[in-house]
């Protein structure tokens, strides 16, 4: 049986309906559990919150474009972007250049500062490894370098 052209074409219309709601679900999930996290009023409580939500968002295939969009609703924008660093590392087993690789071109600073912490909780003995890593990224500008830098003291902390 063929189907006519309006009936195909209500079918395909229909199927990207469907996909573009799913799509949305799924956006809209990470964002209600965000603000979940965005009720805790305990810093520290809020951000293991966003790095739990953020871990299972990525984990299941969440875009990392879309993370940030929805942080810029929360209460603590910035603590979301480590938590999108964090989670990177993470599922990308640790793999410094994986990593950078899930957010290239578009990494934001925070999320170095987060491989710096969470690579110093991994491998604390392994701070050459890290400081190879950020070298390739650091501009040639002394000034940005500054900025750059800056996060192998979060290595320390």
């Amino acid at each position: 049986m063929k189907l006519s052209y309006k009936v195909t074409l209500f079918l395909a219309f229909l199927t990207l309906l469907i996909l573009t709601l799913l799509f949305l679900n799924k956006k809209v999930s990470s964002l209600n559990a965000y603000l979940q996290c965005d009720s805790l009023v305990d810093k520290t409580t809020r951000f293991t919150c966003y790095k739990t939500v953020t871990l299972a968002a990525i984990s299941r295939g969440q875009k990392i474009d879309d993370l940030l969009l929805l942080s810029q609703t929360l209460k603590s924008p910035h603590l979301l972007e480590h938590s999108i660093g964090t989670a990177l590392l993470v599922t990308s087993d640790y793999n410094l250049e994986k990593a950078r690789q899930k957010c290239a071109p578009n990494c934001l600073d925070s999320y170095y500062h987060a491989f710096a912490e969470e690579w110093a909780n991994h491998a604390p003995t392994k701070v050459t490894d890290f400081e190879t890593f950020i070298t390739k990224y650091c501009p040639l500008d002394e000034d940005a370098k500054v900025g750059c830098y800056h996060n192998l003291g979060h290595f320390y902390e």
